[in-house]
């Protein structure tokens, strides 16, 4: 470009007969300084600035840039002209000048001028015309000049580019000829673009590769698409195959011919590599794991065994001993009612004594073998505070009296009385407490403390202390308690005896009761404070019995009637039945909309219960032809779907159901609608006859992105082993649609995935699986495949989850 702008100014200077000829940049009266980039002049006639050396532009270039913008063509400068020489220029001896503004079609303008110094010129026409049309070749090339410059510019940047991304990238040509790759696709490979520039690179992989790499070039062209694929190609470096995740586009010209193909590959070989191993470690597992589950069932088994075997011992033992210790308490009171000097009667209150001891041993070394089996359990009651610590003060008083001490109760005086939970342990631990503190004070008195923590409508947080004045412990004696065998260390054992059994028992079974804690503030030599906190119930709640057999009242409304159940869902239809035949109720289960009418055809019922997404015929169409029947025209049709907005329920109403039940459902709710199109009164519905496992939804914790325990409780009752069989029914039902949602995926057919969505999304929520019932929703209206894809991938993962956690928590 110099050389041509640099020519056309000698041109300029001969033809004109010019002293000086020059380029300046930028012609813009609002730039903060112009230059000039390049000037011819002849010898006597010296250039009149340093080249590309920054001017200020002042007030007179500021004139200047703005005439010459705005004018039409060229402006003449010298005498018998209507433009005087500038004044900056008489300096440099110029007496006349032409200038004239180019304007390339890229950037700012161009200033074109020439001087004349040894005299002043005034030209012609010709010579005018000649001069603008100078300027306007110059103008013409200067804008081509700018154009390449700016696209090699481009060209490196986007090389630059090319070259910096990590991924592999090449382009072929329509002959499949590589025409550009960068620097990743050479390290891909092992080899130099020099070297495969303008080639199929046939001469560089091996023939099956290269066969490989063509037909798939030739498939893309065909196809006109963009094409994903697995390939391995040869990396001469290396010198081994690397297996590569190729995406290929093809490009099209005007008349849709094949133009060129755009290449990109991503080495996969370290993830082929770790898949393998991992199908190869999958293969054993199952066989390790069966094995594994053997040894395991073996170990179960053993322990179990010697778990019953150490129970059976305790038992004998117990039966052994306490036969003899009955005879010989018996036979210590009897003599004691016969006259008898002071050193008989001496030895026989000790025989007592020691008898008594070694039966309070026996019993805590049983309670805490029952303990450690699981095998004790605490029961669920009403009972009246008040009678409860009158049975404690029987028990204890006597022993307090016989060393002197004063046994005083301290109760709240607006204390609740009226409490359900379980009296018996209660007592334990109060006399355990107490025990204790007779033991361990000489003086003085012992303060039994009942506070109130908090209370609401329905619960009371209570607080048990036993405060004595006795020897008390320091922090590290404090640190042993609570513990199986534990005592505060053995000279302690020597004077006072006891097995170190007791505190632990009381810490366990506090620890059973609802918030139920234990702890203990001590100061040597001023005595200690035994306390412990339990949550109890206040008497008249529904779960709290009136005896310890733990049996409820079924509703009226519900039992003895007859109810259809259609129902494909395994997991609902055992929440339902389960439900229906606590109530009293008889089910008949269908698994579709078809059996439900097969049966409503040859049996009578008094309800149906009608799920909305079924097989073969849905909960709508099968309401529907029961409304057309005449015979059937009454019957209680009531909705079970997961879809609980208003317009699903209008669509419910409108196929002729009478009422709705959204899913996941509430006991409570769940009755009630049935019990209303029964015709009786609802009432609620605890679960019935719950075991001793059974424990309050409140007791639960869990992660609801997981699996929320406390939603599951509220659902079966507490019953820990319903909850552990639901948990499996739901995950054998969960693992059995995935399996179809896997199908639907490999299809990419949305609609399916969509419809499995849904019918995952409701057993999922009423399990409490409230994370995965939410993936279920974004499936059900997932909006293309990679979406879903991501989706099904974490419902895999949570649904692992959700075993692991329920393992853990309902073993």
């Amino acid at each position: 470009m110099d050389d041509v702008m640099r020519g056309a100014l000698d041109l300029v200077l001969e033809v004109f007969n010019a002293d000086r000829a020059w380029f300046l940049y930028p012609c813009d009266p609002d730039a903060q300084s112009w230059s000039v980039p390049m000037e011819r002049f002849r010898p006597e006639w010296p250039g009149l600035f340093a080249l590309n050396t920054d001017i200020p532009t002042d007030r007179e270039a500021v004139g200047i840039f703005r005439e010459l913008l705005s004018a039409n063509g060229l402006i003449q400068y010298g005498p018998d002209t209507d433009h005087p020489v500038p004044l900056i220029l008489e300096q440099f001896s110029v007496k006349s000048q032409l200038m004239i503004a180019l304007r390339p079609r890229i950037g700012k303008a161009w200033l074109f001028g020439l001087h004349h110094c040894a005299s002043a010129v005034k030209h012609d026409e010709e010579d005018l015309h000649l001069f603008t049309a100078i300027a306007q070749r110059i103008s013409d090339s200067l804008s081509s000049f700018i154009s390449i410059s700016q696209l090699r510019e481009s060209k490196a940047f986007l090389r630059e580019i090319i070259d910096t991304i990590p991924v592999s990238l090449f382009i072929k040509d329509a002959r499949s000829r590589i025409t550009l790759m960068n620097r990743a696709c050479e390290e891909q490979w092992g080899m130099a673009f020099t070297d495969l520039r303008g080639t199929d690179a046939s001469q560089f992989f091996p023939p099956d590769q290269t066969a490989f790499f063509l037909a798939k070039d030739k498939e893309v062209f065909s196809s006109r698409q963009l094409a994903d694929f697995e390939e391995v190609a040869w990396n001469a470096v290396l010198k081994e195959d690397r297996t590569l995740h190729t995406y290929k586009k093809p490009v099209f010209d005007e008349a849709g011919n094949p133009s060129y193909l755009i290449g990109v590959s991503i080495d996969i070989t370290e993830r082929k590599q770790a898949e393998r191993q991992l199908r190869e470690l999958n293969e054993h597992l199952e066989e390790r794991v069966e094995q594994r589950t053997r040894e395991l069932t073996e170990a179960k088994q053993q322990a179990e065994s010697a778990n019953q075997a150490k129970s059976e011992f305790l038992a004998n033992m117990s039966h052994e001993i306490r036969t003899p210790m009955n005879s010989i308490l018996g036979m210590a009171n009897l003599a004691m009612n016969f006259k008898a000097d002071r050193r008989n009667r001496d030895y026989l209150k000790k025989i007592h004594s020691s008898g008594e001891h070694l039966l309070g041993i026996i019993d805590d070394i049983l309670d805490f073998s029952r303990l450690a089996a699981g095998k004790l359990k605490i029961n669920t009651a009403d009972f009246n505070l008040s009678r409860v610590l009158d049975n404690v003060k029987n028990l204890v008083a006597g022993k307090a009296a016989a060393k002197g001490l004063k046994l005083v109760f301290d109760i709240d005086a607006d204390l609740n009385l009226g409490l359900c939970g379980d009296p018996l342990r209660l007592v334990q631990i109060l006399v355990n407490y107490i025990d204790n503190a007779v033991k361990f004070t000489e003086k003085g008195k012992i303060i039994v403390r009942i506070k109130r923590i908090e209370e609401d409508a329905t619960s009371c947080l209570m607080r048990f202390e036993v405060q004595d004045s006795g020897i008390g412990m320091s922090e590290a004696e404090k640190a042993k308690l609570f513990q199986p065998f534990q005592q505060v260390d053995t000279s302690s054992t020597r004077q006072y005896g006891g097995t170190g059994l007791g505190l632990a028992i009381c810490r366990q079974l506090a620890g059973m009761m609802q918030d139920g804690g234990v702890g203990v503030e001590s100061v040597p030599g001023q005595g200690s404070t035994f306390w412990f906190n339990v949550r109890f119930y206040k008497a008249g709640q529904p779960f709290c019995t009136e005896n310890e057999t733990g049996t409820d009242k079924q509703p009226a409304a519900i039992s003895g009637a007859r109810i259809l159940l259609a129902e494909n869902n395994l997991f609902n239809q055992q929440v339902a039945t389960d439900f229906l035949e606590n109530a009293g109720a008889t089910v008949c289960v269908a698994q579709n909309g078809k059996e439900a009418l097969d049966l409503l055809a040859h049996e009578r019922f008094d309800c149906v219960l009608m799920d909305i997404q079924m097989p073969v015929l849905d909960g709508f169409e099968a309401t529907r032809l029961i409304r057309a029947n005449p015979a059937l025209a009454r019957i209680p049709v009531i909705a079970m779907t997961a879809n609980a907005s208003e317009e699903d329920r209008e669509r419910c109403l409108a196929a002729g159901m009478d009422d709705f039940i959204g899913k996941p459902f509430k006991p409570d709710a769940f009755y009630a609608v049935i019990a209303k199109w029964l015709a009786r009164q609802p009432q609620q519905m605890p679960a019935s006859g719950a075991p001793a496992t059974s424990v309050t939804k409140e007791a639960w914790a869990g992660d609801p992105e997981i699996i929320d325990f406390a939603v599951l409780a509220e659902l079966v009752g507490g019953d820990k082993l319903k909850m552990r069989e639901f948990v499996r029914k739901f995950l054998a039902s969960a693992r059995q649609d995935m399996t179809e949602v896997e199908a639907a995926l490999e299809r990419k057919d949305l609609a399916t995935l969509g419809a499995l969505g849904h019918h995952l999304k409701s057993p999922a929520g009423m399990a409490g699986a409230m994370g995965f019932s939410h993936l279920c929703q974004a499936l059900e209206h997932s909006a293309d495949v990679e979406q879903a894809r991501s989706i099904v991938s974490q419902l895999r993962l949570l649904l692992e989850r959700i075993k692991e956690c329920a393992d853990q928590n309902l073993a």
